[in-house]
């Protein structure tokens, strides 16, 4: 997973909130996040909003994520789409982003305080605490 994001979170998805029609299939845009907990970094919000790709943003399609279920995800400032065209028009940066150019999210259990995905190259499951040490140092 990657480290180098000013903001990593624990995060459950709360709900998708704008979607596109891509192949006859409405994907969402946006999601509203719960944060659980701040791991690195600085964000009072108790929600706030991470904007997927859109076709041409090389981000992951938020189709990837469930509602309700709970993330560790590293990310970035989103941009202004009120002045680029290029990104979701009504993306802000008080939103977020996540890359997709590299691991930018684990899946999160949060009964075992686990998380999945592609840790490092060896390693694909971790017990929270130990994550937390690897990021803080």
């Amino acid at each position: 997973m990657s480290l180098n994001s000013k903001l990593i979170t624990v995060v459950k998805v709360k709900k998708f909130i704008t979607f596109k029609d891509i192949y006859d299939e409405q994907v969402p845009m946006s999601m509203e996040v719960e944060v659980i907990e701040v791991v690195k970094g600085k964000e009072s919000r108790k929600t706030f909003i991470i904007w997927g790709d859109n076709g041409n943003l090389y981000r992951p399609y938020l189709s990837s994520f469930q509602l309700g279920k709970y993330y560790i995800m590293s990310l970035n400032a989103a941009s202004d789409g009120s002045k680029n065209n290029y990104f979701h028009i009504k993306e802000r940066p008080k939103d977020y982003y996540i890359s997709a150019c590299g691991c930018y999210w684990l899946t999160f259990n949060k009964d075992s305080k686990t998380v999945y995905g592609d840790i490092s190259k060896k390693k694909k499951e971790m017990k929270l605490p130990e994550l937390k040490n690897k990021i803080k140092n």
